[in-house]
């Protein structure tokens, strides 16, 4: 049986994928929770990602997926696909769409608005606009904070600044072909929500399908056409942009199985990553979509509010989620783990009828958690 190796910082959702296929999975992450060491043969990457790399031996996989950040490591992606069959664009291609003043210069010629990017130590324009200072290698929208007026331009070469755009944060789920660009559906993103203990710009989870009109179906095709050509993009893709009134924006591409495609398997039930492993076979399946009407699916990820240690209460909660085909939490830390203060506890998931009772049901669900959890 073939051997496929799944790395990123978190795997759990992506190798609960994968085990809807015929392959034997291995995973490598920076968390090691139970759901995923249970449900894979795994390593655990105390020094993320570049320990990756010493391990292969030991699993000696015929295929390598990627997913959380690992976009942001070009070397070590390099390294990878010398030892193994990389299934992701080429290296060198995502190092180009992760560059945002390179992306800034290929979207001048395409329908779709890129924020004005500059390097940290160019003079900004003396006008009205917000600005964000951004990591280059952004992930989660960890590290992003708004710029006061007293900001001087200092060269930093990890970093950016950017226009902040008002609008609604959305992800397009893409699955592409060298002959076709399918949309598999839009997601609405959690960022910084209170209730959550997110940061302000961090990202705390998904709700999915979001329902777009006609004209901005049209634009997200075409941008995704736009970017399978541009980049020779193939297998799942997933786009970050801002929904503002008829117009999109591209902020980043990410060129793997992202956190929000949880969210289309039990619409769809089908599995994305055995999606995405056919779309790098010569003649990959045509995809046909079995959709749920009227059902929209969550997901949040909760953070510590405090140093916090899993309680033996939680075992139970545990148990039932690893023997439930649809848990509604997942990514479990051990119980009796430490969680430092602002690291993600767990994950939860919710549906409804809609977005917004989806997203109650999040912060319904988050709150008696946190009550367990901090209330004495």
């Amino acid at each position: 049986m073939s051997v496929l190796l799944i790395i990123g910082a978190s795997t759990r959702a992506a190798v609960a994928s994968a085990r809807q296929s015929s392959w034997t999975i291995h995973a490598m992450d920076m968390f090691g929770d139970i759901d995923t060491r249970t449900r894979s043969n795994f390593q655990l990457l105390n020094n993320y990602p570049t320990a990756c790399i010493s391990l292969l031996p030991v699993v000696q996989p015929d295929a390598i997926c990627i997913t959380g950040a690992m976009e942001n490591h070009p070397r070590v992606l390099q390294e990878l696909s010398t030892r193994s069959t990389l299934l992701a664009p080429a290296v060198d291609q995502i190092a180009r769409m992760r560059d945002p003043l390179d992306l800034q210069a290929v979207l001048a010629s395409s329908s779709c608005q890129y924020p004005r990017t500059f390097a940290s130590n160019q003079r900004l324009p003396q006008d009205k606009t917000r600005w964000l200072k951004k990591p280059i290698a952004s992930a989660a929208g960890q590290g992003i904070h708004a710029l006061n007026n007293t900001h001087t331009s200092s060269p930093d070469p990890t970093m950016i600044i950017q226009e902040q755009i008002s609008g609604r944060s959305i992800s397009v789920s893409f699955l592409m072909h060298p002959a076709r660009t399918e949309v598999l559906g839009c997601t609405e993103q959690l960022l910084g929500h209170r209730e959550l203990q997110a940061n302000e710009f961090q990202y705390c989870g998904s709700i999915g399908p979001l329902h777009v009109p006609a004209s901005i179906n049209k634009q997200i095709l075409e941008l995704g056409q736009f970017l399978q050509h541009e980049y020779a993009l193939r297998g799942l893709i997933g786009v970050d942009l801002i929904w503002q009134d008829d117009q999109l924006w591209l902020i980043e591409i990410n060129p793997r199985y992202t956190a929000s495609m949880e969210l289309f398997e039990p619409q769809f039930d089908r599995s994305m990553i055995q999606l995405h492993l056919d779309s790098f076979s010569k003649n990959p399946a045509t995809f046909t979509r079995i959709d749920h009407a009227g059902r929209h699916y969550g997901k949040a990820v909760l953070f510590a509010r405090e140093t916090t240690q899993i309680p033996n209460e939680f075992q139970p909660i545990w148990q039932a989620a690893l023997n439930c085909q649809r848990p509604t939490v997942a990514d479990l830390p051990a119980i009796g783990a430490t969680v430092l203060a602002g690291h993600p506890l767990f994950t939860i998931f919710a549906r409804s009828e809609s977005v917004g009772q989806t997203k109650a049901k999040l912060h319904q669900q988050a709150a008696t958690f946190y009550n367990r959890l901090y209330t004495t």
